[in-house]
């Protein structure tokens, strides 16, 4: 791909403006298909393709791909609290476990 460090300096501009720093996010909007995050770091990657009208006609709206943001982020908050609760059970039943 030509200027490809050019896309990648954008991308990750876009992803990292005002901060300097990539929020989780704005990580999960530029990967969701249909969030207007996602064609802009599809564009600054210069892969930004119209495959078929009726896909671009079926782009959620950006309140319909907040909403999806939101559910997705509170999920995966969700199984990180799990994780964390099954690490610390681990944690305990192997401190009964002789060493070896």
């Amino acid at each position: 791909m030509k200027d490809i460090d050019q896309h990648h300096k954008a991308a990750f501009e876009l992803l990292s403006f005002p901060s300097g720093r990539i929020q989780e996010a704005d990580l999960i909007e530029a990967l969701l298909p249909g969030h207007k995050k996602n064609q802009q770091f599809m564009e600054a990657l210069g892969l930004a393709v119209v495959l078929d009208e009726r896909l671009d006609q079926q782009a959620l709206t950006e309140e319909e791909a907040d909403a999806k943001v939101d559910a997705m982020t509170a999920e995966l908050r969700e199984m990180n609290a799990e994780m964390d609760r099954m690490e610390a059970q681990m944690t305990a039943e192997m401190g009964d476990c002789p060493q070896q």
